[in-house]
């Protein structure tokens, strides 16, 4: 059984995509054109971006199955082709936020308290009065609870489930808390691919930008370039 080691290479900056397939590379080639438009990933994102006409696909070698793997290993070796990693390496300054606070540049965020690594995150949940219309933003179910005065917690989330009401108060949840930490990277004009940052706060600290997201949250919601790259959440596993 014989498999087509192939690259897809982007012609205008050489970064390279790397895998195999027992298929034509007319085929492979013709599969990638119909997954591009709607997959996630480093190479399908370029493409999308900035056009398939600026890639190119080419077999670098034939090999039999059983050296299948060594052959692989040694290609990535020599290539080490970036849209398979999803790694762009780039230096970026530091800001120094209590300067930029005292002269008057402070931006959002700086006075946040920083929560521990590993500690546990909390959905924000909104209620609003149904008497007074007064809306109130709170992070955990127990502040909720507290805040109303009510007695069972189920109550509460039996109302954000139906849409109905508890304790004088509609309720929704505003932000999941598996929504607040997801892996994101950016791709640029030029094809390059940061690398994939475990959450929007630490690409935005990696850019020098304090840690809230909202430039790569606008990015990632209305297609808009952020610090020069399109921004996009990572695949996860």
């Amino acid at each position: 059984m014989i498999y087509n080691i192939y690259i897809i290479l982007n012609k205008q900056n050489g970064h390279k995509y790397l895998s195999y397939s027992q298929l034509p590379l007319n085929k492979v080639w013709q599969n990638t054109l119909q997954k591009y438009t709607t997959e996630n990933s480093a190479l399908y994102n370029t493409m999308k971006q900035w056009g398939t006409e600026r890639f190119t696909i080419r077999i670098v070698e034939e090999v039999p199955e059983h050296k299948l793997d060594d052959r692989i290993a040694y290609w990535t070796e020599k290539y080490m082709p970036e849209y398979n990693k999803d790694v762009q390496e780039y230096n970026t300054p530091k800001v120094d936020n209590k300067a930029s606070y005292r002269s008057g540049k402070r931006k959002w965020g700086y006075q946040r308290t920083k929560k521990p690594k590993g500690s546990p995150r909390h959905n924000v949940i909104k209620c609003r009065n149904v008497e007074t219309g007064k809306l109130k933003t709170l992070h955990g179910w127990a502040a909720c609870l507290e805040y109303c005065n009510g007695k069972d917690l189920k109550n509460i989330k039996r109302a954000v489930a139906s849409g109905g009401t508890a304790y004088g108060y509609k309720w929704w949840i505003h932000k999941s808390n598996s929504d607040i930490r997801r892996p994101v990277y950016g791709v640029s004009k030029e094809g390059d691919v940061t690398k994939v940052f475990d959450s929007i706060s630490d690409a935005m600290r990696a850019f020098g930008e304090e840690d809230r997201g909202k430039g790569i949250c606008t990015s990632i919601k209305w297609h808009q370039r952020w610090k020069g790259y399109m921004w996009f959440y990572s695949v996860e596993d």
